[in-house]
């Protein structure tokens, strides 16, 4: 993919997402693209970074086009809703379930982030009903506590049990006492980094359309952070037990995720 223009910064989550699955979900790749695409076309067109992004990212939806066109999820709007649906409610259950199964982990924020973008995405088909406006706004409001927790070294408050007729059409709904309390503890952190979060998602303003690219840009940093220092914490361990192999495969691991920062 090529360079993102400044002007389409709001559009990098949906971008990421695109990413992710580019090799094990391309339906999801391809209509998170194409909310890009649509969205892209509202906000610039003229100028030439912009004019250069459009045409690559034309191009390369046209590629995934004919590439699957026997996909019932390309040719199809309506099939290609349902399964968004599931694949975003997919990820909202699991991170409810580890959620109030007081599995506390960066996981579970970025499974209710992903989530609510998705739902975003959904929009491209028309019209959210209030169950999947709901599971926006909680996801959006529960992933933000979340990372600010984690990131001020706090233990979260048990997600909220009871919930409105519309959130609770949508929410896991099963076991949710199997596991132990778990909460996992962190090495490396963005104490510059804070996110305003009401007491209760519902006080969230629902625009709509906007992703709080700070956030996702925090959670991302904060993750690839703390992964990179478990990698260089195995490799020093490695190394004092003589496993060289695999003490330069976590350095490499390590050195792989810090890549994208080396200008910051």
């Amino acid at each position: 993919m090529c360079r993102l223009p400044e002007a389409y910064k709001s559009l990098k989550p949906f971008l990421k997402i695109a990413e992710d699955n580019a090799k094990c979900n391309v339906a999801v790749e391809y209509w998170c693209l194409r909310y890009v695409y649509e969205k892209a076309l509202t906000i610039d067109t003229t100028s030439p970074e912009c004019k250069s992004f459009i045409c690559f990212l034309m191009s390369y939806l046209s590629k995934l086009e004919r590439d699957n066109k026997k996909d019932n999820c390309f040719c199809n709007k309506d099939a290609a809703q349902k399964y968004l649906k599931r694949v975003a409610l997919r990820f909202f259950q699991k991170a409810d379930l580890l959620d109030r199964s007081r599995r506390f982990t960066i996981d579970v924020a970025k499974f209710y982030i992903t989530a609510a973008n998705l739902i975003n995405v959904l929009s491209f088909f028309g019209d959210l009903d209030n169950s999947l406006i709901e599971a926006r706004k909680y996801g959006r409001w529960r992933g933000a506590y979340l990372f600010n927790i984690f990131n001020d070294l706090d233990y979260p408050l048990p997600a909220p049990e009871e919930v409105n007729e519309s959130l609770e059409k949508v929410r896991f709904h099963g076991d949710t006492t199997e596991w132990d309390s778990f909460y996992d503890t962190y090495d490396v952190f963005l104490s510059g980094v804070e996110i305003a979060v009401p007491l209760n998602y519902s006080e969230i303003p629902d625009d709509g359309v906007s992703a709080d690219v700070q956030l996702e840009e925090a959670l991302e940093r904060f993750a690839d952070f703390n992964e990179a220092f478990k990698c260089g914490t195995s490799a020093m361990s490695e190394l004092r037990d003589q496993n060289f192999a695999d003490a330069i495969f976590s350095l490499e691991n390590a050195l792989e995720l810090m890549q994208k920062y080396k200008r910051m």
